[in-house]
């Protein structure tokens, strides 16, 4: 059984406020990440001029992405 701690009212509400806001954060890089991969793959589909799509050009920009989406720095 889980043990009760008395909280103060507005410290209680200040934590349902940070509770939502964290949800409202993830779905936003969630939907920021689908984003990203649809434009991703959007560019691989289209290819370019100077790889002929054999996509070579892009794999700096693959391992960027990727390291983003798992919360890395280039």
């Amino acid at each position: 059984m889980a043990k009760f701690i008395p909280v103060e009212p507005e410290k209680w509400a200040e934590m349902v406020k940070a509770q939502a806001e964290n949800a409202r954060l993830k779905a936003e890089v969630e939907r920021l990440t689908k984003a990203g991969d649809a434009m991703w793959n959007a560019l691989l589909c289209s290819g370019c001029s100077e790889c002929m799509g054999m996509y070579d050009c892009h794999d700096e920009a693959m391992k960027l992405w990727n390291d983003a989406k798992k919360g890395g720095q280039p």
